[in-house]
């Protein structure tokens, strides 16, 4: 790779940093507030102050905290809960819908990758990154092969930096590593190496000194293919020494191994925003009260004294146990009263608290919390009333980071032989999402048909208005929607085959009846036997 190229990529790296520092104090402050572990991993800029470090002692209140944990706890299990088949493949194509070798072929694989997904770390991975998305509303991970099963692993944004292509999708990616001289030997091989650095590591191999290593993954149309030896695949992947300015490893993707996912964005920013950064200035009040409030407490319990001059001896004391000594004739010394009234105070900050945890949607993940007695229909219209006020918002968590993750892990267990009929991302599948928060979100249709039917059924006796409605697909979308497996329901051939079986059945059967009631006419007017006669 030419020098040119390498000067090239590392000032596009030096750009994407210099645009991100803009957001190093909020998400400074977000995490002090939120997420105080991850202070140390969110800055542009290396910051190791915070290691080793409890840094939770200036935080006067927790609710931020626990409810981001909450939010967090509450998208992932009811998006993709665990154990359970949360996603399904299904052709794109319309004449491939119906058909069942497809139907089969699609289930098949997506049974493997479910299967393959729970046995890998994606548990861990992906909550990580979804709290990264909540408290500071860009969150990145990547999916490998690696040994003998998928390898997830997630990223802190203080060392992932991206760009956009002209129409708004991520296609850039650089990710900004530590090693030292060790480790570097380890990843690329020592003869890999800059030759000062393969020199150092000769003459001091315990050296913890740490170096900068980035690595570029970019479209291949961005450089002359034959320079980043991209092999023929859409994106090239670079590993640079950023001090050394050299390459340690060239290599590419057929599609980006790093997912990015924005909880929410404004328009014209290339970060995401988060819930917590919009509510930053409500629980920072929050913590303000609570410190102010428990300052009051403590002054109520262990109030300062009033004293004339000179009245007592020594220095007052208010310890349980202590004695005051005071001189003869002296007024008793008198606690101070503030006036200040901890009740009221308590009860703004179970205001602020509350409003902070709306913030956080946590009335939606605890729906029924104040609701009592209800019926099961009732609980399932307020439960599904509540995910609807998320569901935009989750919708682009879907689209810009679960479809093409998943593609890419369906692809990687595909080029793995894992598969008995093969299955890629080149057959144009469509995703769709079964966790409780998605089919909330496509449920709606299937509720207005519900709702419909359900009021102008009384009707149908006096005018048929229900001929109106598709019965048989409005059943299908209902049942999809609701979760039901694809390859449980019949395709339309095989249920016009067994109704069509049913109506040579009723019609024998009436036949029969038929000839039953003509016989006993005919016995009933003759009143002869009938015995050995063809009717």
């Amino acid at each position: 790779m030419e020098k040119s190229a390498i000067k090239t990529l590392l000032s596009r790296y030096a750009q994407a940093k210099t645009a991100r520092q803009a957001w190093d104090n909020t998400f400074s402050e977000v995490a002090r507030y939120v997420w105080p572990d991850a202070c140390s991993v969110v800055r542009s800029v290396p910051d190791e102050s915070a290691e080793g470090r409890v840094l939770t002692v200036d935080i006067s209140d927790s609710t931020a905290i626990k409810a981001s944990v909450r939010m967090t706890s509450g998208i992932f299990g009811w998006m993709m809960p665990m154990g359970t088949k949360w996603f399904e493949f299904r052709p794109a194509k319309e004449q491939d819908a119906n058909s069942r070798d497809v139907q089969r072929r699609l289930a098949a694989a997506s049974q493997v990758l479910h299967s393959e997904i729970w046995r890998s770390n994606f548990q861990r991975e992906m909550f990580n990154t979804i709290r990264s998305m909540v408290v500071f509303g860009t969150g990145a991970i990547s999916v490998e092969w690696l040994d003998d099963g998928l390898l997830f692993r997630s990223y802190p944004i203080g060392n992932i930096f991206f760009e956009e292509d002209s129409k708004g999708r991520i296609d850039t990616v650089f990710r900004r590593e530590f090693f030292t001289l060790r480790q570097m030997a380890q990843e690329f091989g020592a003869d890999m190496l800059p030759p000062d650095k393969q020199r150092r590591l000769a003459d001091t191999p315990d050296d913890n000194a740490k170096y900068e290593v980035v690595h570029c993954v970019f479209p291949r149309t961005d450089y002359d293919i034959t320079k980043v030896d991209a092999k023929g695949q859409r994106f090239a992947s670079v590993w640079l020494d950023a001090e050394a300015e050299a390459v340690l490893r060239k290599g590419g993707f057929d599609s980006m191994p790093y997912r990015i996912g924005r909880f929410d964005r404004s328009p014209n920013e290339l970060m995401g925003r988060s819930p917590a950064i919009e509510l930053l200035p409500d629980i920072k009040m929050l913590n303000s009260m609570r410190r102010t409030f428990v300052m009051s407490c403590e002054l109520q319990s262990c109030p300062a004294l009033i004293v004339e001059d000179d009245s007592v001896i020594g220095q007052p004391s208010i310890g349980p146990g202590d004695i005051i000594v005071k001189r003869h004739g002296a007024d008793d010394p008198r606690p101070l009263q503030t006036g200040a009234n901890p009740q009221l105070t308590a009860e703004a900050i179970a205001v602020e608290r509350e409003g902070i945890m709306q913030g956080f949607f946590m009335d939606m993940f605890d729906v029924l919390e104040r609701y009592r007695n209800m019926t099961a229909y009732e609980v399932s219209r307020r439960i599904e009333d509540k995910q609807v006020l998320i569901a935009p918002m989750i919708s682009g968590l879907q689209k810009e980071m679960l479809d093409p993750l998943i593609l890419r892990s369906l692809d990687l267990i595909s080029s793995k032989k894992r598969l008995a009929e093969p299955v890629s991302s080149e057959d144009g599948l469509q995703i769709v999402y079964q966790g409780r928060l998605s089919l909330a979100m496509s449920n709606l249709q299937a509720s207005a048909i519900e709702l419909t039917l359900a009021k102008w059924s009384p009707y149908q006796a006096m005018y048929p208005v229900l001929d109106n409605v598709n019965l048989d697909k409005s059943f299908v979308m209902s049942a999809l929607n609701a979760g039901v497996p694809a390859d449980c329901l019949r395709s339309q051939r095989e249920l016009e085959q067994i109704r069509q079986q049913a109506q040579q059945v009723q019609q024998a059967q009436q036949t029969v009846e038929l000839a039953e009631k003509g016989s006993k006419a005919i016995r009933n007017l003759s009143g002869t036997s009938l015995e050995g006669l063809v009717l």
